[in-house]
Order: C-alpha cells, then structure tokens, then sequence
C-alpha cells in the first residue's frame, strides 16, 4: 500500500491519524506479507544549512509536528514492513517550479518567495520519484526511512 495524500487543510492532521488508525486496524486483521510505503515530506527536517540526508533529526515547524510523529509511528507499526519517503518539493518536468510558487503567480501575476532569498529549495521531478516510490516497494528495507 502507498500512502500518498494530505488534505493541506485544518484537519489534516486529524484526518491522517484516522487513515493511520484504519490502515493499523486492516493489517492487523489480514494476513501474508504487508508492505506500507508512507510519505511524509522533506519539510519535517525544517531549515538548515546543511545537506540533510537519511541520518538528519525531524526538526518541522510547530504545524507539522504532527506528520513526523506520524511517520516515526508508521515504522514501528507491527507486522508491517512500513518505509517511510520524504520528497521534496514535486515538480512537473516540464514546468520545474513548484506548484505553490505557481498558484501564486496565477492568482497574483507575480511570484513571490514564502522564504529568505538565499533559502535552497529541493525539487524532485515527479517521474523520477514515481521510480524511487517503485524502488522503495520492491527493495526497500523495514523502517527504512528516505
């Protein structure tokens, strides 16, 4: 299974602890091999200077607290073989910008940028994560978190 959707409204929190509780509920009553591939987003590592990587710690900002709570559950769910992927900014190869600084531009006729002009933001095309998510399903580690 892949878990791939936020509601980016008021309850998404709630909304996802309800799809976690229910995904935990189904596996637990079924049987054979169970496989979740959870996505989270590379905004729970916050802002850094660094280049972060698989070993850098949650730091999300107070309104995504909750989802990397979520995602240190999901790898412990029992008897699940749950991994966790944390993409970038998803773009559309032809477009390349991300669809926020897009729907910006459509509404105001300007873009403007939510952060500091030196701020680097990550982008992954989205073919190319299709093939990670493939990658992940096929060979992916239990608790592996990307």
């Amino acid at each position: 299974m892949i878990h791939l959707a936020s509601t980016f409204d008021a309850d998404m929190a709630l909304t996802d602890a309800n799809l976690l509780a229910a995904l935990s509920e189904t596996f637990a009553a079924g049987s054979g091999r169970k496989r979740l591939l959870y996505t989270g987003g590379g905004w729970l590592y916050g802002n850094s200077r660094r280049v972060l990587d698989e070993t850098a710690p949650y730091d999300p900002p107070p309104e995504w607290r909750w989802a990397a709570e979520a995602a240190q559950r999901v790898v412990r769910l029992d008897g699940v073989e749950a991994c966790v992927v944390h993409p970038a900014n998803v773009v559309d190869a032809g477009v390349g910008a991300p669809p926020i600084l897009l729907e910006d531009a459509q509404e105001t006729g300007r873009v403007r940028l939510p952060v500091a002009r030196d701020a680097t933001w990550p982008l992954v095309e989205q073919s190319a994560l299709a093939v990670l998510y493939a990658l992940v399903l096929e060979k992916g580690l239990p608790g592996e978190v990307i």
